[in-house]
């Protein structure tokens, strides 16, 4: 369990505020302006078919009752998003799925972290199934004051801090990039794509809920074949000190948080783009479009204590989201502004809060709130691994510090990559 201190103290606080906020906002808003109500009645009273159209609901999706019910849920959540009959919504829809490759990547990230073995953040998939099923901006608070209380990781910078922020595997993280690429962006484009059939239409969006699933699976299919590949390799290969393990574990680091703050900033740019076109050039755009594509109707929501009843479930359904990804990306910048603190050698002073909440602002609003608390995190990372001084008391000493390419490195059981 993490040593607590006033930094820590601090920082649950605000978490707790903030997850409390959430939970106003994304379901208390949902149901006093009629969502939920709505939702419910649709399913179980009818009419049978998706908001807004004469499209039958798919009511059956994998023979399970308490998991078809859960899609059938979902699947009308997401209906007015993904079928474009909401411009709104689907270009809000289109710039919060880029958010999401930030927020899996890191949980995949601390997954694999020496300190975080056995414990509740080992637990990968299941935070991104809670994140998928209840809510980013539900489960972020959550997960983020779990990790303060309960990581070896989330103490201040110390030599032993430093040996669990390190990884139990570099295989893991490498295969984050293609794990995110089949398990999560193409079933997201699956799911976007316009479909003459409906009802495949819908079975795609069930299939992505599952998304979690998908890219652990495929994280754990891709080092299973990658490990029997270079098992040979690996007995005939010198075991590396452990300063060179530390560089190859910045750069696997690297290319992943690089992917995915490069994602969320290609999905945030996109969405101005697209934006600014149908301001400049509107001509060049239906009437629907130029009304519904502003910034105002994209990213601003009713104030959260409203009871205005919604005018429509798109309406309500992007409402939800707004808050969703607000209240989560707030509990994650948070949660990762604590981190970076408790990395830093010196303590803050006025003048860094002033560029370190600029740098946040700025970040945010360019590549998006996702790229901004990842690069936190990225920062951190370099801190402690880059700080030869954190390992002086383990350099050229041999045994479980040694990784690369040695045993270590296959330290990873069934077990653990399941927990990815």
């Amino acid at each position: 369990m993490a040593t607590q201190d006033s930094t820590t103290g601090r920082s649950i606080l605000a978490l707790s505020l903030v997850g409390a906020f959430g939970v106003n906002s994304m379901y208390g808003l949902a149901w006093r302006n009629g969502y939920i109500s709505s939702l419910l009645r649709l399913r179980d009273h009818g009419p049978y078919t998706l908001p807004g159209s004469n499209v039958p609901i798919l009511t059956c999706f994998t023979g399970i009752g308490i998991l078809d019910k859960a899609l059938t849920l979902a699947g009308v959540m997401f209906a007015n998003v993904t079928d474009g009959s909401a411009p709104a919504s689907s270009m809000y829809g289109f710039q919060f799925a880029g958010q999401l490759v930030p927020m899996f990547t890191i949980m995949l990230v601390e997954a694999v972290r020496r300190g975080n073995k056995g414990n509740v953040m080992s637990w990968a998939v299941l935070w991104g199934c809670a994140s998928q099923g209840l809510g980013y901006g539900f489960t972020m608070p959550i997960y983020a004051i779990v990790h303060l209380l309960c990581s070896p990781t989330a103490v201040n910078r110390s030599p032993v801090m430093a040996q669990d922020v390190r990884l139990r595997s570099t295989k893991s993280v490498d295969t984050i990039i293609p794990s995110l690429v089949l398990g999560y962006v193409v079933p997201s484009v699956l799911m976007a794509i316009p479909i003459s059939s409906p009802m495949l239409h819908q079975w795609l969006g069930g299939f992505w809920q599952g998304y979690p699933v998908w890219v652990t699976l495929i994280q754990y299919g891709i080092g299973f074949i990658r490990s029997r590949r270079s098992e040979k390799d690996d007995e005939s290969k010198p075991s590396a000190p452990v300063e060179s393990s530390r560089v190859g574990e910045e750069m696997v680091l690297h290319r992943a948080y690089l992917f995915a703050f490069a994602f969320s900033a290609t999905t945030n740019i996109l969405t101005y783009g697209i934006l600014a076109s149908v301001k400049l050039f509107p001509s060049l755009f239906s009437d629907h479009i130029r009304t519904a594509l502003t910034f105002r109707n994209v990213f601003i929501p009713p104030p959260f204590w409203s009871r205005e009843p919604m005018p429509n479930m798109a309406a309500g359904i992007q409402n939800f989201f707004q808050y969703d990804q607000y209240v989560g990306s707030t509990a994650a910048i948070v949660w990762a502004t604590t981190l970076w603190i408790k990395a830093r050698k010196q303590a803050m002073t006025l003048n860094n809060w002033l560029w370190l909440a600029g740098e946040i602002f700025g970040i945010s609003i360019v590549a998006g709130p996702g790229a901004a608390w990842m690069s936190l995190i990225w920062n951190r990372d370099e801190l402690i691994l880059g700080d030869d001084e954190l390992f002086l008391n383990v350099e050229g000493q041999s045994g479980d510090l040694i990784d690369t390419g040695g045993e270590a490195e296959r330290d990873i059981d069934e077990e653990d990559l399941i927990r990815l």
